[in-house]
């Protein structure tokens, strides 16, 4: 009873009630309307793809594997295919490359007999696009060599019948002749627009993710800046005097933001279209209780609720610039752009990208690896210092 009256206070102190409450629905169509004029070429220009560097390990080390390598070369996609030779992985993949794609020993006599064998590519996470393409080119690619498997070997079925070892043989040649060739060729088919559909799509879904960035640190600030007002007025001491505990009040503004945050995000998505929404739930999720917490802290660390809030709006808008809401992160100077990967909007805008390409909940999570270690640090942080504070 105490918890739910304490979220109508949070909520109430936030948007007040009557028209204002209506108003505050229309909050993701009117920053909608206000973004995409202005903003529009920037999208574009943020999820345009240009030519970009692979890296090949070549275990198997034969003629075949160096036409291979040779054949990459030449796919107008790729803006250099180095060889890996002894760097590893993560060396590559640090020094720009999108991928690195190990040919295994014995891979194409294993491709001639028709015979399964594992090609290991590596993604690099910090290019998600660059990585989506070579991804879905890889298992279109596979697609594309299983397909002509069961096609040269149902034509010799209904050639020969039962499959003599001379047979065999004859259609070991006429697949591994063919096969790879047309594999290879369907590589200049692969572009961005294969992947998010057209402009319009990936332009909303650019608009989607900065308006949700907005809603997701705006939100909890406007919820948590009535923290030191209640402590000045009183209002925590007379709770804690009628039986009611300080986690019950943080819960319960935690209950105010994640019921406005769904009153906006979730209209937000259904206005904009964004594919496959359901698996956006858990990751928002996390999102808004890191910027819960990062709030929390700095009201916190804060002595008053004036320079908290400047403290709060000043954060908000860095993030929001250097996070790719407001301008596309790959657009940033170089030198700044390493920052990006400390903000929250950058995790919403991959999040989103990453939905939007149909990759499952595992692999959204995975992006959110850095905040969800960061968010027991803020917790325990912020319980440290407000107990400093209390015995101060």
């Amino acid at each position: 009873m105490k918890l739910a009256a304490c979220v109508k206070k949070d909520i109430r102190l936030v948007f007040g009630k009557g028209w204002k409450s209506i108003l505050f629905l229309f909050v993701p169509i009117l920053l909608l309307s206000v973004m995409m004029p202005f903003l529009g070429q920037m999208a574009d220009a943020g999820t345009a793809t240009e030519p970009f560097s692979i890296a090949v390990r070549d275990e198997d080390d034969t003629i075949m594997s160096k036409m291979l390598i040779q054949q990459l070369r030449s796919v107008s996609l790729f803006d250099s295919v180095r060889a890996a030779g002894k760097a590893s992985d993560e060396e590559l993949l640090s020094r720009g490359c999108a991928a690195v794609i190990t040919i295994p020993r014995d891979f194409f006599y294993d491709l001639y007999t028709m015979e399964d064998t594992d090609v290991v590519v590596t993604l690099n996470g910090s290019l998600p696009k660059e990585s989506a393409i070579v991804r879905s080119a890889v298992a279109s690619l596979a697609g594309i060599l299983e397909e002509n498997q069961r096609v040269y070997y149902a034509e010799a079925r209904v050639r020969y019948g039962d499959l003599t070892p001379k047979a065999m043989n004859q259609v070991y040649y006429a697949y591994s002749e063919a096969s790879v060739t047309d594999a290879l060729n369907r590589l200049e088919y692969f572009s961005l627009s294969s992947l998010y559909g057209d402009k319009a799509q990936a332009r909303m879904v650019f608009f989607a993710a900065g308006i949700c960035s907005v809603l997701l640190l705006f939100v909890p600030l406007c919820v948590l800046r009535s923290l030191h007002e209640e402590q000045e007025m009183g209002i925590q001491s007379r709770f804690a005097s009628a039986g009611g505990s300080p986690v019950v009040m943080l819960t319960a503004k935690y209950g105010a933001t994640l019921i406005l945050a769904a009153f906006t995000v979730v209209p937000l998505l259904l206005i904009t279209g964004i594919p496959h929404p359901q698996k956006l739930i858990l990751p928002l999720l996390c999102l808004l209780s890191a910027s819960f917490l990062l709030f929390y802290l700095i009201g916190v660390l804060c002595a008053s609720t004036e320079r908290a809030q400047l403290v709060g709006s000043v954060l908000l808008l860095l993030m929001l610039l250097l996070g790719g809401a407001l301008f596309p992160y790959r657009l940033l100077p170089a030198q700044i752009r390493f920052a990006s990967a400390s903000t929250i909007p950058y995790y919403v805008t991959r999040v989103f990208y990453a939905a939007s390409l149909d990759r499952s909940l595992s692999e959204l999570i995975l992006i959110l690896r850095p905040l969800l270690i960061a968010l027991p640090v803020m917790g325990l942080l912020a319980a440290l210092v407000r107990r400093i504070r209390r015995r101060l």
